[in-house]
């Protein structure tokens, strides 16, 4: 029984092929066997059948030669002129099967060798002086998929080799379709993006959209592969898949401020600024995204928060009459000769109108001459005031930080009466707008408390 367990216990991990051959071996023995010690004192005549047949089998595997047992465990040939019986043919026969299987394997793994050398010599020949692939001849491209597609067929292979193999591969169509030129365009473009830029200024948001597609394709085929050339691949690409994916976002923002102008809600606004922010914040985002999305935050946070413009009437004096005009239609004769506009086109307002300027005013076809007594020539209305003191201290933000915005706050909510009277003014929701967008420059403060990343 000795050399029974030595072969079940070399052969195990050979596989099924062992296991079945074991069970051969031990198939008599499965059943239990009920032997009376009374039967050892029987002549053999008189045992039973069942403790026969079972000692028979016990003497033949003990009888095995050493040569044959090791055939059957070393994978080698059968030795010319073995013994024969049920249980040494088994034997013979198993050690030819698995030598034979060895040979198949050692046949397919000296394959596998030889097309891992072509594809790797074809894959030198795709990589440029600087390491990365690049377009090649069809013939060389077609034969490394040749070889691909052959080594792909055989049992032995490395699924990772392959992956890697066709990363590079595919990697110069990739770039030649989506072009790294092409993604840093985009980014100078949203880099001097302002309201007032025309609107083709940047692309369609689908058209970012389909680059930041091929590149999300490339990486759900090859993000994980190991072999470093492929390696590198993968991390551009998914830098460039992160540049593309999150400048559509922004591409996706301005073109929706385009298309709501003038828009003072301060739902809207606050959202633009908001959706900006999380894109910034996010994980594994290149530093190029978080530069132009902080200028971009702080460029729609402006356009939430303008300089507001005066009311549409100021003051005139009337031989001493306070007069309520409207400035888009009073006249401005100069001193010195020049041409006559009217007080919204003239560079001047009634805060820094100077009455040594003024020769006269015209308005509705009279003419009204300025103070005599060295007053101001023009008087602001109550809601004027409000807004000068607004937009002057407005001057002063410089990273709409919280610290910039609740300074702002005070000196809106100072004149908050005056701001609300008119309900056509934009300044009637001036504090509503403060304070939605400082709820989300308090939800994400490193973008606006200073310029590092």
């Amino acid at each position: 029984m000795k050399k029974i367990f030595l072969i079940l216990l070399l052969c195990s991990p050979l596989g099924w092929v062992a296991w079945e051959e074991s069970r051969s071996l031990l198939k008599d023995f499965t059943e239990p066997v009920v032997i009376d010690s009374a039967d050892d004192d029987l002549p053999d005549g008189e045992k039973p059948a069942q403790t026969k047949v079972a000692k028979a089998k016990a003497d033949e595997v003990l009888n095995l030669s050493e040569e044959l047992v090791r055939s059957a465990v070393a994978l080698e040939d059968p030795p010319e002129g073995s013994e024969s019986g049920s249980v040494a043919t088994e034997v013979a026969n198993a050690g030819r099967l698995r030598r034979e299987r060895r040979k198949n394997v050692e046949r397919e793994q000296d394959k596998a060798a030889d097309l891992v050398k072509n594809i790797e010599d074809n894959l030198i020949k795709l990589r440029g002086e600087d390491g990365r692939p690049h377009l090649v001849p069809a013939s060389a491209r077609a034969a490394l998929e040749r070889d691909l597609k052959e080594y792909e067929l055989l049992d032995v292979r490395d699924t990772d080799r392959i992956e890697s193999a066709n990363a590079e591969k595919e990697w110069p169509k990739l770039d030649l379709d989506n072009p790294r030129g092409e993604l840093d365009q985009l980014y100078e473009r949203l880099d001097r993006w302002t309201p007032e830029s025309p609107d083709g200024e940047v692309q369609e948001t689908v058209s970012v959209k389909s680059h930041a597609d091929k590149y999300r394709d490339y990486l759900d085929k090859y993000g994980k592969v190991k072999d470093p050339f492929a390696n590198a691949l993968v991390k551009e690409a998914r830098e460039r898949y992160e540049l593309w994916s999150r400048g559509a976002v922004l591409v996706a923002v301005i073109k929706d401020r385009k298309s709501n102008t003038p828009d003072r809600s301060p739902i809207a606004g606050a959202g633009r600024v908001n959706t900006i922010a999380e894109q910034a914040v996010a994980e594994n985002v290149p530093d190029k995204f978080v530069a132009t999305a902080r200028r971009l935050a702080r460029v729609f946070s402006a356009d939430m928060l303008p300089e507001e413009k005066l009311d549409e009437n100021v003051v005139l004096s009337d031989g001493g009459v306070p007069r309520p005009v409207d400035r888009t239609k009073l006249l401005i004769a100069w001193k010195d000769g020049g041409e006559s506009k009217t007080l919204d086109k003239s560079g001047f307002n009634e805060f820094n109108l100077k009455v040594d300027n003024v020769a006269g005013f015209v308005f509705n076809n009279e003419s009204f001459d300025p103070p005599t007594d060295n007053s101001p020539p023009l008087t602001p209305t109550d809601y004027s005031k409000a807004i000068n003191a607004y937009n002057a201290r407005r001057a002063r933000v410089k990273r709409w930080s919280s610290e910039d915005l609740v300074p702002l706050r005070e000196v809106a909510q100072q004149n908050s009466d005056v701001l609300v009277r008119d309900p056509r003014s934009s300044g009637r929701n001036l504090l509503e707008r403060i304070d939605a967008l400082n709820k989300v420059v308090s939800r994400y403060p490193v973008l606006f408390s200073n310029d590092s990343n």
